[in-house]
Protein backbone atom coordinates (compact mmCIF):
# COMPACT_ATOMS: atom_id res chain seq x y z
CA UNK A 1 0.00 0.00 0.00
CA UNK A 2 1.48 3.38 -0.89
CA UNK A 3 0.33 6.97 -0.77
CA UNK A 4 -0.17 8.57 -4.15
CA UNK A 5 -0.62 12.30 -4.56
CA UNK A 6 -3.02 13.15 -7.35
CA UNK A 7 -3.04 16.86 -6.43
CA UNK A 8 -1.14 18.19 -9.45
CA UNK A 9 -3.06 16.11 -11.96
CA UNK A 10 -6.38 17.01 -10.37
CA UNK A 11 -5.60 20.72 -10.39
CA UNK A 12 -4.70 20.49 -14.09
CA UNK A 13 -8.08 18.89 -14.76
CA UNK A 14 -10.00 21.62 -12.95
CA UNK A 15 -10.18 24.15 -15.75
CA UNK A 16 -11.57 21.59 -18.17
CA UNK A 17 -13.99 19.99 -15.73
CA UNK A 18 -15.48 23.04 -14.03
CA UNK A 19 -19.27 22.95 -14.25
CA UNK A 20 -21.96 20.63 -12.91
CA UNK A 21 -21.17 17.00 -13.58
CA UNK A 22 -23.10 14.00 -12.26
CA UNK A 23 -21.47 10.69 -11.43
CA UNK A 24 -23.25 7.52 -12.48
CA UNK A 25 -23.13 6.00 -9.00
CA UNK A 26 -21.23 5.86 -5.71
CA UNK A 27 -18.03 3.83 -5.94
CA UNK A 28 -17.64 1.00 -3.42
CA UNK A 29 -14.74 -1.34 -2.64
CA UNK A 30 -15.76 -4.99 -2.93
CA UNK A 31 -13.58 -7.96 -1.93
CA UNK A 32 -13.72 -11.09 -4.05
CA UNK A 33 -14.33 -13.49 -1.17
CA UNK A 34 -16.92 -14.35 1.47
CA UNK A 35 -16.56 -13.77 5.21
CA UNK A 36 -18.08 -15.97 7.90
CA UNK A 37 -18.56 -13.00 10.26
CA UNK A 38 -22.19 -11.93 10.46
CA UNK A 39 -21.51 -8.18 10.65
CA UNK A 40 -18.51 -6.29 9.27
CA UNK A 41 -17.46 -2.66 9.10
CA UNK A 42 -14.14 -1.38 7.76
CA UNK A 43 -13.23 2.31 7.58
CA UNK A 44 -10.26 4.62 7.30
CA UNK A 45 -10.10 6.76 10.45
CA UNK A 46 -8.17 9.57 8.74
CA UNK A 47 -10.62 10.11 5.88
CA UNK A 48 -13.79 8.51 7.37
CA UNK A 49 -14.07 6.56 4.11
CA UNK A 50 -16.03 3.32 4.35
CA UNK A 51 -13.92 0.61 2.73
CA UNK A 52 -16.30 -2.31 3.21
CA UNK A 53 -19.45 -3.12 5.14
CA UNK A 54 -21.71 -6.10 5.63
CA UNK A 55 -24.81 -5.96 7.85
CA UNK A 56 -23.11 -2.96 9.47
CA UNK A 57 -26.32 -1.73 11.13
CA UNK A 58 -27.61 -5.09 12.33
CA UNK A 59 -28.00 -5.26 16.12
CA UNK A 60 -25.30 -7.48 17.61
CA UNK A 61 -24.12 -8.34 21.12
CA UNK A 62 -20.87 -6.51 21.96
CA UNK A 63 -19.69 -9.04 24.57
CA UNK A 64 -16.10 -8.28 25.65
CA UNK A 65 -15.74 -5.53 23.03
CA UNK A 66 -17.62 -3.46 25.63
CA UNK A 67 -14.42 -3.28 27.65
CA UNK A 68 -12.82 -1.01 25.02
CA UNK A 69 -15.22 1.75 26.03
CA UNK A 70 -15.00 0.83 29.72
CA UNK A 71 -11.26 1.47 29.61
CA UNK A 72 -11.62 4.70 27.59
CA UNK A 73 -14.22 6.18 29.97
CA UNK A 74 -12.19 5.16 33.04
CA UNK A 75 -9.10 6.87 31.58
CA UNK A 76 -11.12 9.99 30.88
CA UNK A 77 -12.74 10.17 34.32
CA UNK A 78 -9.69 9.25 36.43
CA UNK A 79 -7.37 12.19 37.06
CA UNK A 80 -4.51 10.04 38.36
CA UNK A 81 -4.14 6.58 36.83
CA UNK A 82 -1.81 5.68 39.70
CA UNK A 83 -4.62 6.18 42.21
CA UNK A 84 -5.70 3.26 44.39
CA UNK A 85 -8.89 1.26 43.82
CA UNK A 86 -10.20 -0.55 46.89
CA UNK A 87 -12.31 -3.69 46.57
CA UNK A 88 -15.66 -2.85 48.24
CA UNK A 89 -17.36 -4.93 50.92
CA UNK A 90 -19.42 -7.81 49.60
CA UNK A 91 -17.55 -7.92 46.28
CA UNK A 92 -16.80 -11.26 44.67
CA UNK A 93 -14.90 -12.02 41.42
CA UNK A 94 -17.09 -12.31 38.32
CA UNK A 95 -17.47 -15.17 35.86
CA UNK A 96 -14.67 -15.46 33.36
CA UNK A 97 -12.09 -14.23 35.86
CA UNK A 98 -10.86 -17.62 37.03
CA UNK A 99 -7.48 -17.14 35.33
CA UNK A 100 -7.40 -13.40 36.02
CA UNK A 101 -4.46 -12.03 38.02
CA UNK A 102 -7.06 -10.45 40.31
CA UNK A 103 -9.45 -13.41 40.23
CA UNK A 104 -9.01 -13.84 43.98
CA UNK A 105 -9.67 -10.18 44.85
CA UNK A 106 -11.29 -9.77 48.26
CA UNK A 107 -12.94 -6.91 50.16
CA UNK A 108 -10.50 -4.28 51.39
CA UNK A 109 -7.74 -5.24 48.96
CA UNK A 110 -6.30 -2.35 46.95
CA UNK A 111 -5.13 -2.17 43.35
CA UNK A 112 -3.74 0.61 41.16
CA UNK A 113 -6.05 1.89 38.40
CA UNK A 114 -3.23 1.58 35.84
CA UNK A 115 -2.82 -2.11 36.67
CA UNK A 116 -6.54 -2.79 36.34
CA UNK A 117 -6.55 -1.07 32.94
CA UNK A 118 -3.83 -3.46 31.78
CA UNK A 119 -6.02 -6.39 32.84
CA UNK A 120 -8.97 -5.03 30.85
CA UNK A 121 -7.17 -3.88 27.69
CA UNK A 122 -4.66 -6.71 27.32
CA UNK A 123 -7.14 -9.39 28.27
CA UNK A 124 -10.84 -9.80 28.96
CA UNK A 125 -11.12 -9.37 32.72
CA UNK A 126 -14.65 -8.95 34.04
CA UNK A 127 -13.51 -8.49 37.64
CA UNK A 128 -11.07 -5.72 36.71
CA UNK A 129 -13.68 -4.06 34.49
CA UNK A 130 -16.19 -4.03 37.35
CA UNK A 131 -13.70 -2.57 39.85
CA UNK A 132 -12.73 0.10 37.31
CA UNK A 133 -16.40 0.97 36.77
CA UNK A 134 -17.11 1.30 40.48
CA UNK A 135 -14.07 3.51 41.03
CA UNK A 136 -14.60 5.76 37.98
CA UNK A 137 -18.32 5.94 38.75
CA UNK A 138 -17.70 7.34 42.22
CA UNK A 139 -18.60 4.08 43.90
CA UNK A 140 -21.83 3.69 41.92
CA UNK A 141 -21.63 1.27 39.01
CA UNK A 142 -24.94 2.55 37.60
CA UNK A 143 -23.44 6.02 37.33
CA UNK A 144 -20.61 4.53 35.32
CA UNK A 145 -23.08 2.77 33.00
CA UNK A 146 -24.64 6.19 32.33
CA UNK A 147 -21.18 7.54 31.51
CA UNK A 148 -20.64 4.64 29.10
CA UNK A 149 -23.82 5.37 27.18
CA UNK A 150 -23.18 9.13 27.17
CA UNK A 151 -19.67 8.62 25.79
CA UNK A 152 -20.97 6.21 23.15
CA UNK A 153 -23.36 8.90 21.89
CA UNK A 154 -20.59 11.51 21.89
CA UNK A 155 -18.55 9.19 19.67
CA UNK A 156 -21.42 9.08 17.18
CA UNK A 157 -23.07 5.73 17.89
CA UNK A 158 -26.72 5.43 16.86
CA UNK A 159 -27.85 1.96 17.93
CA UNK A 160 -25.83 1.08 21.01
CA UNK A 161 -26.83 0.44 24.63
CA UNK A 162 -24.78 -0.85 27.55
CA UNK A 163 -26.15 -2.13 30.86
CA UNK A 164 -22.87 -3.41 32.31
CA UNK A 165 -19.18 -2.51 31.95
CA UNK A 166 -18.02 -6.05 31.19
CA UNK A 167 -20.06 -7.16 28.19
CA UNK A 168 -21.36 -10.22 30.04
CA UNK A 169 -24.16 -11.40 27.79
CA UNK A 170 -27.52 -9.70 28.19
CA UNK A 171 -30.12 -9.03 25.51
CA UNK A 172 -30.20 -5.36 26.58
CA UNK A 173 -26.49 -5.04 25.80
CA UNK A 174 -26.39 -4.35 22.07
CA UNK A 175 -24.55 -2.45 19.36
CA UNK A 176 -23.72 -2.58 15.64
CA UNK A 177 -20.49 -3.12 13.75
CA UNK A 178 -20.68 0.50 12.54
CA UNK A 179 -21.10 1.83 16.09
CA UNK A 180 -18.34 -0.39 17.42
CA UNK A 181 -16.01 1.01 14.73
CA UNK A 182 -16.65 4.52 16.11
CA UNK A 183 -15.63 3.31 19.58
CA UNK A 184 -12.61 1.49 18.15
CA UNK A 185 -11.56 4.65 16.30
CA UNK A 186 -11.48 6.47 19.65
CA UNK A 187 -9.37 3.67 21.14
CA UNK A 188 -6.77 3.68 18.34
CA UNK A 189 -6.53 7.47 18.64
CA UNK A 190 -5.79 7.21 22.38
CA UNK A 191 -2.03 6.95 22.90
CA UNK A 192 -2.27 5.53 26.44
CA UNK A 193 -4.76 2.87 25.35
CA UNK A 194 -2.65 1.75 22.39
CA UNK A 195 0.51 1.66 24.49
CA UNK A 196 -1.14 -0.87 26.80
CA UNK A 197 -2.72 -2.83 23.93
CA UNK A 198 0.71 -3.26 22.32
CA UNK A 199 2.13 -5.18 25.30
CA UNK A 200 2.31 -8.97 25.34
CA UNK A 201 2.89 -9.25 29.09
CA UNK A 202 2.69 -7.06 32.20
CA UNK A 203 3.58 -7.61 35.85
CA UNK A 204 2.37 -5.62 38.84
CA UNK A 205 2.58 -5.87 42.62
CA UNK A 206 -0.42 -6.68 44.81
CA UNK A 207 -1.40 -6.60 48.48
CA UNK A 208 -1.25 -10.27 49.31
CA UNK A 209 1.32 -11.61 46.85
CA UNK A 210 4.64 -10.41 45.48
CA UNK A 211 3.50 -9.99 41.87
CA UNK A 212 0.68 -10.69 39.47
CA UNK A 213 1.08 -11.32 35.75
CA UNK A 214 -1.12 -10.27 32.84
CA UNK A 215 -0.70 -12.15 29.56
CA UNK A 216 -2.28 -10.62 26.48
CA UNK A 217 -4.99 -12.61 24.71
CA UNK A 218 -4.49 -10.52 21.58
CA UNK A 219 -2.99 -13.31 19.51
CA UNK A 220 -2.07 -11.15 16.49
CA UNK A 221 0.70 -9.68 18.65
CA UNK A 222 2.48 -13.05 18.50
CA UNK A 223 1.53 -13.90 14.90
CA UNK A 224 2.04 -10.49 13.32
CA UNK A 225 3.97 -11.95 10.39
CA UNK A 226 0.77 -13.53 9.08
CA UNK A 227 -0.94 -10.14 8.76
CA UNK A 228 -0.07 -7.00 6.77
CA UNK A 229 2.67 -4.88 8.32
CA UNK A 230 1.20 -2.31 10.69
CA UNK A 231 -1.64 -4.54 11.96
CA UNK A 232 -2.52 -4.22 15.64
CA UNK A 233 -5.22 -6.11 17.49
CA UNK A 234 -7.46 -3.98 19.70
CA UNK A 235 -9.94 -6.44 21.21
CA UNK A 236 -11.03 -10.06 20.88
CA UNK A 237 -14.20 -11.64 22.22
CA UNK A 238 -15.62 -15.15 22.04
CA UNK A 239 -18.79 -16.54 23.57
CA UNK A 240 -21.28 -19.28 22.79
CA UNK A 241 -24.15 -16.76 22.89
CA UNK A 242 -22.43 -14.06 20.85
CA UNK A 243 -20.00 -15.85 18.55
CA UNK A 244 -16.49 -14.54 17.97
CA UNK A 245 -15.70 -10.86 17.42
CA UNK A 246 -12.47 -9.05 16.64
CA UNK A 247 -11.32 -5.44 16.28
CA UNK A 248 -8.04 -4.51 14.58
CA UNK A 249 -6.33 -1.45 13.16
CA UNK A 250 -4.02 -1.39 10.14
CA UNK A 251 -1.66 1.60 10.00
CA UNK A 252 0.33 1.80 6.80
CA UNK A 253 1.51 4.65 4.57
CA UNK A 254 -0.92 7.30 5.79
CA UNK A 255 -3.87 4.94 6.22
CA UNK A 256 -5.40 4.05 9.58
CA UNK A 257 -7.94 1.33 8.81
CA UNK A 258 -10.20 0.09 11.60
CA UNK A 259 -11.86 -3.28 10.99
CA UNK A 260 -14.68 -4.66 13.14
CA UNK A 261 -15.86 -8.25 12.68
CA UNK A 262 -18.76 -9.56 14.78
CA UNK A 263 -20.71 -12.79 15.06
CA UNK A 264 -18.25 -15.20 13.44
CA UNK A 265 -18.73 -18.91 14.30
CA UNK A 266 -17.74 -19.51 17.92
CA UNK A 267 -14.60 -21.26 19.06
CA UNK A 268 -12.46 -20.60 22.10
CA UNK A 269 -9.51 -19.51 19.96
CA UNK A 270 -11.67 -17.52 17.52
CA UNK A 271 -10.23 -19.34 14.51
CA UNK A 272 -13.02 -18.23 12.15
CA UNK A 273 -12.90 -14.54 13.01
CA UNK A 274 -9.08 -14.42 12.82
CA UNK A 275 -9.23 -16.09 9.40
CA UNK A 276 -11.74 -13.45 8.27
CA UNK A 277 -9.55 -10.63 9.57
CA UNK A 278 -6.47 -11.99 7.83
CA UNK A 279 -8.29 -12.10 4.48
CA UNK A 280 -9.94 -8.71 4.96
CA UNK A 281 -6.82 -6.78 5.96
CA UNK A 282 -4.75 -8.53 3.32
CA UNK A 283 -7.27 -7.43 0.69
CA UNK A 284 -7.43 -3.85 2.02
CA UNK A 285 -3.64 -3.62 2.12
CA UNK A 286 -3.20 -4.80 -1.45
CA UNK A 287 -6.24 -3.01 -2.88
CA UNK A 288 -6.56 0.45 -1.36
CA UNK A 289 -4.39 3.46 -2.08
CA UNK A 290 -4.71 6.90 -0.52
CA UNK A 291 -5.24 9.72 -2.99
CA UNK A 292 -4.44 13.18 -1.61
CA UNK A 293 -6.22 15.96 -3.48
CA UNK A 294 -6.67 19.39 -1.86
CA UNK A 295 -6.69 19.53 1.93
CA UNK A 296 -9.11 21.50 4.08
CA UNK A 297 -8.74 25.22 3.40
CA UNK A 298 -6.70 24.83 0.21
CA UNK A 299 -7.58 27.30 -2.55
CA UNK A 300 -8.17 25.26 -5.69
CA UNK A 301 -9.70 27.65 -8.24
CA UNK A 302 -11.18 31.13 -8.77
CA UNK A 303 -14.47 32.43 -10.20
CA UNK A 304 -14.72 35.63 -12.24
CA UNK A 305 -16.67 38.53 -10.70
CA UNK A 306 -18.55 40.89 -13.04
CA UNK A 307 -20.15 44.24 -12.20
CA UNK A 308 -19.31 47.11 -9.88
CA UNK A 309 -17.70 45.08 -7.08
CA UNK A 310 -14.56 45.29 -4.98
CA UNK A 311 -12.77 42.35 -6.69
CA UNK A 312 -12.62 40.81 -10.16
CA UNK A 313 -11.89 37.21 -9.11
CA UNK A 314 -13.08 35.23 -6.08
CA UNK A 315 -10.91 32.29 -4.85
CA UNK A 316 -12.66 29.11 -3.63
CA UNK A 317 -11.34 26.74 -0.97
CA UNK A 318 -12.32 23.26 0.20
CA UNK A 319 -14.42 23.00 3.36
CA UNK A 320 -12.68 19.79 4.52
CA UNK A 321 -10.04 17.32 3.42
CA UNK A 322 -10.86 15.56 0.18
CA UNK A 323 -8.42 12.69 0.70
CA UNK A 324 -9.87 9.47 -0.61
CA UNK A 325 -9.27 5.74 -0.83
CA UNK A 326 -9.02 4.33 -4.33
CA UNK A 327 -8.03 0.94 -5.76
CA UNK A 328 -4.30 0.45 -6.22
CA UNK A 329 -4.88 -0.25 -9.88
CA UNK A 330 -6.26 3.29 -10.32
CA UNK A 331 -4.60 5.30 -13.09
CA UNK A 332 -4.55 9.09 -13.24
CA UNK A 333 -6.54 8.98 -16.47
CA UNK A 334 -9.38 7.26 -14.56
CA UNK A 335 -9.53 9.90 -11.79
CA UNK A 336 -11.20 13.27 -12.18
CA UNK A 337 -12.12 16.14 -9.88
CA UNK A 338 -15.44 17.63 -11.01
CA UNK A 339 -16.39 21.04 -9.62
CA UNK A 340 -20.01 22.19 -9.69
CA UNK A 341 -19.83 25.99 -9.37
CA UNK A 342 -21.46 29.11 -10.87
CA UNK A 343 -20.02 30.28 -14.19
CA UNK A 344 -19.47 33.70 -12.62
CA UNK A 345 -20.38 35.98 -9.71
CA UNK A 346 -22.59 39.06 -10.23
CA UNK A 347 -23.91 39.66 -6.71
CA UNK A 348 -22.53 40.20 -3.18
CA UNK A 349 -21.02 37.11 -1.50
CA UNK A 350 -20.10 36.58 2.15
CA UNK A 351 -16.76 35.10 3.14
CA UNK A 352 -17.15 31.37 3.82
CA UNK A 353 -20.38 31.11 1.81
CA UNK A 354 -20.90 27.76 0.05
CA UNK A 355 -20.73 28.35 -3.70
CA UNK A 356 -20.48 24.81 -5.03
CA UNK A 357 -18.92 21.41 -4.48
CA UNK A 358 -16.12 19.22 -5.75
CA UNK A 359 -16.43 15.47 -6.40
CA UNK A 360 -13.71 12.89 -6.93
CA UNK A 361 -14.85 10.64 -9.77
CA UNK A 362 -13.23 7.26 -10.41
CA UNK A 363 -14.31 5.39 -13.54
CA UNK A 364 -17.51 7.43 -13.67
CA UNK A 365 -18.43 6.80 -10.02
CA UNK A 366 -18.22 9.32 -7.19
CA UNK A 367 -15.93 8.37 -4.33
CA UNK A 368 -15.95 11.55 -2.25
CA UNK A 369 -17.40 15.07 -2.19
CA UNK A 370 -16.67 18.39 -0.46
CA UNK A 371 -18.21 21.88 -0.39
CA UNK A 372 -16.35 24.80 -1.96
CA UNK A 373 -16.34 28.02 0.08
CA UNK A 374 -15.71 31.66 -0.83
CA UNK A 375 -12.35 33.03 0.28
CA UNK A 376 -13.18 36.62 1.17
CA UNK A 377 -16.26 38.73 0.42
CA UNK A 378 -17.72 40.29 -2.70
CA UNK A 379 -19.16 43.75 -1.94
CA UNK A 380 -20.28 46.68 -4.05
CA UNK A 381 -17.42 49.00 -4.97
CA UNK A 382 -17.09 51.86 -2.49
CA UNK A 383 -19.18 50.02 0.08
CA UNK A 384 -16.75 47.41 1.20
CA UNK A 385 -15.94 47.44 4.85
CA UNK A 386 -12.37 47.38 6.02
CA UNK A 387 -10.76 47.23 9.43
CA UNK A 388 -9.77 50.95 9.37
CA UNK A 389 -13.35 51.88 8.41
CA UNK A 390 -14.74 49.84 11.25
CA UNK A 391 -12.26 51.36 13.70
CA UNK A 392 -13.16 54.86 12.46
CA UNK A 393 -16.86 54.15 12.92
CA UNK A 394 -16.28 52.83 16.43
CA UNK A 395 -14.15 55.89 17.21
CA UNK A 396 -16.85 58.27 15.99
CA UNK A 397 -19.46 56.49 18.12
CA UNK A 398 -17.31 56.70 21.24
CA UNK A 399 -16.45 60.37 20.56
CA UNK A 400 -20.14 61.19 20.10
CA UNK A 401 -20.97 59.49 23.39
CA UNK A 402 -18.14 61.37 25.12
CA UNK A 403 -19.34 64.74 23.78
CA UNK A 404 -22.91 63.91 24.79
CA UNK A 405 -21.76 63.14 28.32
CA UNK A 406 -19.83 66.44 28.43
CA UNK A 407 -22.92 68.37 27.29
CA UNK A 408 -25.10 66.63 29.87
CA UNK A 409 -22.51 67.37 32.56
CA UNK A 410 -22.32 71.04 31.54
CA UNK A 411 -26.10 71.36 31.58
CA UNK A 412 -26.19 69.86 35.06
CA UNK A 413 -23.48 72.29 36.23
CA UNK A 414 -25.43 75.27 34.86
CA UNK A 415 -28.62 74.03 36.49
CA UNK A 416 -26.80 73.58 39.79
CA UNK A 417 -25.30 77.07 39.64
CA UNK A 418 -28.66 78.65 38.83
CA UNK A 419 -30.32 76.77 41.64
CA UNK A 420 -27.58 77.85 44.02
CA UNK A 421 -27.84 81.45 42.81
CA UNK A 422 -31.59 81.45 43.42
CA UNK A 423 -31.08 80.04 46.90
CA UNK A 424 -28.49 82.75 47.73
CA UNK A 425 -30.74 85.48 46.35
CA UNK A 426 -33.64 84.18 48.38
CA UNK A 427 -31.43 84.13 51.48
CA UNK A 428 -30.35 87.75 50.89
CA UNK A 429 -33.94 88.91 50.51
CA UNK A 430 -34.89 87.16 53.72
CA UNK A 431 -31.99 88.76 55.56
CA UNK A 432 -32.98 92.22 54.26
CA UNK A 433 -36.56 91.71 55.41
CA UNK A 434 -35.38 90.63 58.84
CA UNK A 435 -33.04 93.62 59.01
CA UNK A 436 -35.77 96.05 57.98
CA UNK A 437 -38.15 94.54 60.49
CA UNK A 438 -35.57 94.87 63.26
CA UNK A 439 -34.95 98.53 62.37
CA UNK A 440 -38.68 99.30 62.46
CA UNK A 441 -39.07 97.73 65.89
CA UNK A 442 -36.21 99.83 67.25
CA UNK A 443 -37.85 103.06 66.03
CA UNK A 444 -41.13 102.21 67.74
CA UNK A 445 -39.40 101.59 71.07
CA UNK A 446 -37.61 104.98 70.92
CA UNK A 447 -40.90 106.77 70.45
Amino acid sequence: MKVVSFLLALIILLSALTGCQKANAQYTHTPGFELSSEAVFVMDVNTNDIIYEKNADKLMFPAALTQMLTALVAMEKTQDLNSEVTVPDGFSPLQGSESSPIGTASAGETFIMQDLLHCVIMNTDNTAATLIAQAAGGGDINSFISLLNEKAKVLGTKSTNFINPTGIHDTHNYTTARDMAAIAAAAVSNTAYMEIASKTAYTFAADNQSSRNVTSNLSILSTAGEYPAGTKEIKFSAGEDTGSSLVCVLEQDGLKIVAVLMGAPYSVDGAAVYADMKKLLGWASSTCVLAIPPKSGDTILTIGVSGNFNIKELPLKTEKNLSDLLPKKAQLKDIQLFCCIPSGINKPVNSGEVLGKADIIYNGKKTNSVNLLAVGSVTEAGKQSSVPDILLTVGIVFLSLFLLLLIIRQINIIRYRKKRQRALEQRRRQMRRELEKGTANSSVRRK
